[in-house]
């Protein structure tokens, strides 16, 4: 992946999510954070690249109130049933917006 295209950390700081938080979310260890921050890796791939982009896109195409409720919306379906449940929620039509 071209790191210059995507930044992780800016996406993470944007949605306001720790290093930690943001791992549970994308399903992948806290060090795979820190190592695609840092750009020690080549980056994320797969799934967890694919879900990135979305949040990305969701983010670049929302409104301040959008952001906050995306935000919110997040947090609250990660601690209830971690990355699957969101998944779920959001492909049903049922994501942060309805």
């Amino acid at each position: 992946m071209d790191e210059e295209r995507f930044d992780v950390k800016k996406l993470r700081q944007d949605l306001r999510f720790s290093p930690m938080k943001f791992a549970a979310l994308l399903g992948v260890n806290p060090s795979t954070i820190y190592r695609w921050e840092a750009k020690q890796s080549t980056g994320p791939e797969g799934a967890p690249l694919a879900i990135l982009y979305a949040l990305r896109a969701l983010m670049v195409t929302s409104t301040g109130t959008e952001q906050n409720k995306l935000r919110k919306w997040l947090r609250e379906h990660l601690y209830v049933g971690g990355l699957t449940y969101v998944l779920i929620k959001l492909f049903k039509s049922q994501g942060p917006f309805q």
